[in-house]
């Protein structure tokens, strides 16, 4: 299984900086998206400001992505039975979309509080 940290990544962040998926991965993250994040571009994509162009390009981004269910995090953490794992790949870009139920959202913050030194390091 992988020891890459898993690296939740926030609508704010989305907005503010498209790119950060591809960043993460280039740096040896594994990106993951909650569906609330998507419901959230998805809403911002309309209007002219530059956070609306960003959402939009992240949408069209996205739609390039093949994707397929799994049944536990890459890192090897197991999902909760309510929980939905889709894993998204377009080249050699991959990330991850949970439709979250709270306690694996907590996972995810947990590892990724584990390996806040290390990201820091990334950056």
């Amino acid at each position: 299984m992988s020891q890459l940290p898993l690296i939740l990544i926030d609508t704010c962040v989305l907005l503010d900086d498209p790119d950060v998926i591809v960043r993460t991965c280039k740096k040896g993250g594994i990106p993951v998206v909650t569906s609330t994040v998507l419901d959230e571009l998805d809403y911002n994509k309309s209007g002219d400001e530059q956070i609306n162009i960003n959402a939009r390009k992240i949408i069209r981004e996205f739609n390039k992505f093949d994707c397929s269910k799994l049944e536990i995090f890459p890192s090897g953490m197991l999902l909760l039975d309510q929980d939905v794992l889709i894993k998204y790949q377009f080249k050699i870009i991959q990330f991850y979309r949970l439709e979250e139920n709270i306690l694996s959202l907590g996972q995810i913050m947990m590892v990724k509080l584990l390996n806040l030194q290390k990201i820091i390091k990334w950056y």
